[in-house]
């Protein structure tokens, strides 16, 4: 793992990273794991861990209607989820998981909506979570968490479906057909969600096969240099990742 730290020193920029094996239930590395970042659209994940406190706690049922249903159509639930866009209504399960995998701020919405709000749902989350915030405009500099917060929601959410899949599957499904692929890395074997803005990026998942070991991770960069003129902070989370791919083996 000091490779990843190497590469992640190199970048101009607040950098910071965590990885956690499920095999031995442990942080194996963790680098500037304090760091506090905007999530941009990874704050998805923290509104879907949200909501699932809501349902396992019998506050709230996966198989509430959300309707009318809405779709942002810059983002690509047409692509993922053709069958959906024709629907009136879709299910809060079906909801959270188009949220997360589709990045869709529009879906967001109605799914905190009906979760009681914005401030309601930032409850559910502080309590937990203290540096961890979520907004309306995935893009607003109060959108933002703590990296070593990110990880531990992280280990609940994957931990938490081994054993009650009814609670977390929304959150799972949403990860695994999210489609940011990384050249090396086999698509099944990297389940995350993404965030970007200008300068900064943010990417929490899952590396490995479900069934076998699997490295779960939190990376970020912010105050990068801009990445629409510089891939050189892409280009190393990316390495990143297929770094943490080969140490499973």
């Amino acid at each position: 793992m000091k490779e990843v730290i190497d590469l992640l020193e190199a970048v101009h920029g607040s950098t910071g990273f965590l990885s956690y094996s499920s095999k031995d239930r442990r942080i194996t590395a963790s680098y500037n794991e304090e760091l506090v970042m905007p999530l941009a659209s990874a704050g998805k994940v923290a509104i879907g861990f949200a909501v699932a406190g809501m349902v396992e706690s019998g506050g709230m049922k996966w198989d509430e209607v959300i309707q009318p249903i809405r779709f942002n159509p810059d983002e690509d639930s047409r692509e993922l989820y053709p069958h959906f866009q024709n629907r009136q209504s879709l299910m809060l399960g079906e909801a959270v998981e188009v949220m997360i995998a589709c990045h869709d701020s529009v879906v967001a919405e109605q799914v905190v909506t009906l979760a009681g709000g914005w401030d309601h749902v930032n409850r559910m989350i502080r309590r937990r979570f203290d540096h961890m915030c979520v907004t309306s405009d995935p893009r607003s500099p109060e959108n933002k968490g703590m990296l070593q917060e990110l990880m531990q929601m992280l280990i609940e959410v994957v931990e938490g479906y081994d054993y009650r899949p009814d609670v977390w599957m929304p959150i799972m499904n949403g990860l695994v057909r999210q489609q940011e692929e990384v050249e090396g890395i086999p698509p099944h074997q990297l389940n995350h969600m993404t965030g970007g803005l200008p300068d900064m990026a943010i990417d929490i998942g899952v590396i490995g096969e479900f069934g076998k070991e699997r490295c779960l991770f939190v990376i970020g960069a912010a105050g990068v240099p801009d990445r629409r003129e510089s891939q050189g902070t892409d280009d190393c989370l990316a390495e990143s990742l297929r770094l943490l791919h080969r140490s499973l083996g």
